[in-house]
């Protein structure tokens, strides 16, 4: 992919990141000389009308919105190569990547990355915007340390779109307030309560709620208590907990009213923490602190009486009013019953009589109650020989990807195990739709379509063939592919294949006895700490590394590569990360 050209326009440079929906390439746009970030947007959703029109309406409604913390959208782009969503380009890992090396974070860096979210969310809210996806997969670690949101709004796209919904739902369920997973749309308080959970794992370095399925984690956000940030760390002082937790109310009025007010918290903290202070909690007199306890329900008042009057005595009162209740009981008892009564009471009766059999005949034919057994973990036919038995249905909801579970194992279920339902009813489960890598085959000597069957077998896509090179394989057949054999990718990744036009005569371009030098020249910018940089070649022997050392923010690369072949693809890792990709063509 590296070199297309776009749209006449857009020529990719390098690619940063691969998502659920969209993969992130940076690129140059020929028209205005500038760098942009462009995503594609993978199949099957760049050819989903709805899911296009509903994510060029969100990038529409940013129009105007101008803030160092939020990515700047453009808009998006569509042909019959698909579409793509572009922007100004941000360069840096993402926060999700700092977290799983190097959380937890001290307070004053957490304070610094929060308030920086948090004027993001206090941009978009101003401007009518709800960010709809606040997590640290959307959020970007720039070199001066701050923050920057990425994908604000989109989460209106993904509405329109159930594949792409169920493509998002495992990463976004982990930040979902408890009103928007019960089904309500999202809403600033919202995106403050993601805030809240995002400060938490900033602190402590793990989420607040774990489940082996995003439909568990959805459970605990509801039902859960709000865990104490001080029992998982006890440095973070009283007043930031207080403000984690109010952030992460059940209720969205119990959480803070505006983006600005827990900003205005956060920095409070932020400067006391500079000036050796302690922020108290809850702030007196400050309306963010959280709400107190109901009062009690005030008991009514006794009337008071003037000294001077004697209590009445209450007893003969009550005595009088039951004897004057009870005489007309006594003078009826003489009288008979009317005959007019007698037959109301009989119908009455009857009535009475033919309900009950109506309840027992249907009590009777109605179907018995079964207990569900554990099905969790099993295979699908496995579940099925348990529930065919006791008459119940298994429904298949979803899928969703596993790295611990087989494919086609079920992960969670709709009835919990031991509970009690009816001969007959439907027992709904998600499964594990298997890992979420595979192993990359080796296509070499095959011919396009078989190639294409093996991929699409395992999940994977064939970018159209356009790269034909010399070679002793037969006409037609693959000669080699990127990514390379036996590499770990995930599913849904695309492959690029290349065809050979069979024997030239001479030196072909991917003749592996050919060596030349291939030059590399880049600057490692946008990492908080000195990282271990290290580049592979891809050329016509295949993948190895040829560089590896460690490298300051600011700092360097400049190396000389033995390659095989006229063309090689160089990948730069910082810290085992693909950061990006190079395509070089010997001179």
């Amino acid at each position: 992919m590296i070199g297309t050209l776009l749209a006449g326009r857009y020529e990719l440079t390098g690619r940063l990141s691969e998502g659920a929906v969209f993969s992130l390439y940076t690129a140059r746009d020929r028209q205005q000389g500038r760098d942009v970030g462009l995503r594609l947007i993978r199949a099957p959703y760049d050819h989903e009308p709805q899911f296009l029109d509903e994510l060029s309406r969100a990038v529409s409604r940013q129009v105007g919105l101008s803030s160092p913390a939020v990515e700047t959208l453009g808009g998006v782009e569509r042909g019959d190569w698909g579409a793509f969503l572009y922007g100004d380009v941000t360069r840096g890992p993402s926060l999700q990547d700092r977290i799983r090396k190097l959380a937890p974070f001290s307070v004053p860096v957490s304070l610094d990355l929060a308030i920086s979210l948090l004027k993001g969310l206090e941009a978009l809210h101003r401007n009518g915007i709800v960010h709809g996806d606040v997590s640290p997969g959307n959020v970007v670690v720039m070199p001066n340390g701050t923050a920057r949101l990425q994908l604000a709004g989109i989460w209106e796209a993904y509405h329109a779109s159930p594949e792409a919904a169920k493509a998002v739902y495992p990463g976004m369920a982990p930040y979902l307030a408890p009103e928007v997973s019960s089904g309500d749309m999202p809403s600033p308080q919202s995106d403050i309560y993601a805030a809240g959970v995002v400060l938490f794992e900033l602190l402590v370095g793990r989420q607040p709620y774990h489940g082996d399925t995003p439909s568990t984690i959805l459970r605990r956000h509801e039902q859960d208590e709000t865990p104490d940030i001080r029992s998982f760390n006890p440095a973070v002082p009283i007043a930031l907990a207080g403000m984690v937790a109010k952030a992460m109310a059940k209720e969205p009025d119990d959480r803070y009213a505006s983006a600005t007010e827990m900003l205005n918290d956060l920095k409070a903290q932020q400067d006391a923490l500079r000036f050796g202070k302690t922020l108290a909690w809850p702030p007196a007199s400050h309306s963010s602190a959280p709400a107190m306890p109901a009062k009690p329900v005030p008991t009514p008042k006794k009337r008071e009486k003037p000294k001077s009057e004697e209590p009445e005595p209450v007893a003969p009162k009550m005595g009088a009013i039951r004897d004057e209740a009870d005489e007309p009981r006594k003078r009826g008892r003489d009288r008979d019953v009317p005959a007019w009564m007698l037959a109301i009471i009989a119908l009455l009766m009857a009535g009475v009589i033919g309900l009950m059999g109506v309840w027992f005949l249907f009590n009777m034919n109605k179907p018995k109650l079964v207990r569900v057994p554990k099905i969790e973990g099993l295979s699908l036919s496995e579940a099925r020989d348990l529930l065919d038995p006791l008459s119940l249905e298994l429904r298949v909801a979803g899928r969703e990807p596993n790295d611990k579970i087989a494919q086609d194992h079920i992960l969670d279920s709709s009835s919990d195990t031991g509970s009690m339902v009816r001969e007959g009813g439907r027992i709904t489960v998600i499964v594990s739709g298997g890992s979420r890598y595979v192993q990359m085959p080796d296509l070499k000597g095959l011919k396009p379509d078989q190639a294409r069957s093996v991929l699409e077998n395992l999940g994977l896509e064939v970018d159209p063939i356009s790269d034909e090179v010399p070679s002793d394989i037969p006409v037609g057949n693959v000669v080699s592919q990127t990514p390379a054999a036996r590499t770990k990718i995930d599913r849904q990744s695309r492959v690029r294949l290349t065809l050979s036009t069979g024997p030239s005569g001479g030196s072909t371009t991917n003749d592996p006895e050919k060596a030349y030098a291939y030059n590399l020249e880049f600057d490692v910018q946008g990492i908080p700490r000195p990282v271990r940089v290290r580049i592979e070649i891809v050329d016509a022997r295949g993948t190895r590394p040829v560089y590896e050392e460690r490298k300051a923010d600011g700092s360097s690369v400049v190396t000389t590569v033995r390659g095989y072949g006229e063309k090689a693809t160089f990948r730069i890792y910082y810290d085992d990360e693909m950061v990006k990709e190079l395509e070089k063509t010997a001179s």
